[in-house]
């Protein structure tokens, strides 16, 4: 464990806000749908509405088609958490020693500690955003993420593009709008997320250099997000959450994270415990990711 600015004593953030924020700034979460307050398991009721007029007569007759159909997707949550122990001891010898407390009372505090408690809770960050796709029940996971649900072979209803290949620097716009034409007409209408990994969003953004196109502020909304060109409702997402060539299309309403964030859980700690005469760090938090509406996803299944 490193330190990197001024000393402020013990410290304690009881609130929780630091870890919430940092998981609600993730790249994933700030686009995805969030429901928090989830202390294990939470069901999200989905309805799916079909309407079918008729011939407006006399009477009552039901209009055939006509359906509001419910259907259930669970959020069950990842509990995990971070326990450190930070000895003021070890930095006697090092320049850092010139930040500690006189006498031996200063053992019961640490430099530093809010930026370490802010350190850590960009690390959860980045943690959680990898997690909410690449985890699986199958390897212990309370979930399965966004890679393994937005798969047509683990998903059916999952749409599978046609003639897909690697984006490359000059074919990224192209391999994107193979994504939305996979997807439904229901699913264009809407706000629509296309994610990939890191390396391949760089080659995404050369493919518009390359396609003599330039990169506007309002096209660009951070470093990761990129609107694609020619459709006003489609956003390209670079997220490390996928590190191979898979690329997968949805609408925004239908990505769905799941975290607590109102639990004591989610608080960073920085306490002396005077029974191991060190200093202890202490923070937990939960997340989880589904999907609905499953047929107007699509997956280059690479």
């Amino acid at each position: 464990m490193s330190y990197i600015v001024s000393s402020l004593g013990n410290w304690k953030d009881e609130s929780g806000a630091i870890i919430t924020q940092a998981i609600l700034e993730g790249q994933t979460a700030s686009l995805s749908q969030v429901v928090a307050g989830i202390k294990h398991t939470k069901t999200i009721n989905v309805a799916s509405y079909d309407v079918a007029p008729s011939t407006a007569a006399c009477g009552w007759v039901n209009s055939t088609g006509s359906d509001v159909e419910y259907t259930q997707v669970d959020l069950v949550v990842n509990r995990e958490e971070v326990k450190q122990e930070l000895c003021p001891k070890d930095l006697e010898d090092k320049y850092l020693s010139q930040y500690l407390r006189a006498g031996i009372a200063g053992d019961e505090e640490i430099p530093f500690a809010d930026s370490i408690a802010s350190g850590v809770a960009s690390k959860v960050k980045r943690y959680v955003e990898e997690k909410l796709w690449t985890a699986t029940t199958a390897g212990g996971d309370a979930f399965n993420g966004f890679g393994y649900t937005i798969d047509s072979t683990n998903t059916p209803g999952v749409n599978a593009t046609t003639g897909s290949v690697a984006i490359t620097n000059t074919n990224g716009l192209e391999e994107v709008d193979k994504m939305i034409f996979a997807l439904p007409a229901d699913a264009q209408e809407q706000e629509i997320l296309v994610f990939m990994s890191v390396a391949n969003f760089a080659k995404y953004k050369a493919s518009y250099r390359n396609a003599n196109l330039f990169i506007t502020q309002g096209e660009e909304m951070n470093g990761s997000v990129l609107s694609h060109p020619g459709f006003v409702n489609v956003k390209v997402v670079g997220t490390p959450g996928i590190s191979t060539d898979r690329v997968v299309a949805g609408p925004a309403a239908g990505f769905y994270v799941g975290m607590d964030g109102l639990d004591d859980m989610d608080a960073i700690s920085i306490f002396y415990s005077q029974d191991n005469d060190v200093v202890r760090l202490k923070t937990g938090f939960k997340y989880s990711s589904a999907i609905v509406f499953e047929t107007l996803f699509s997956s280059n299944q690479l």
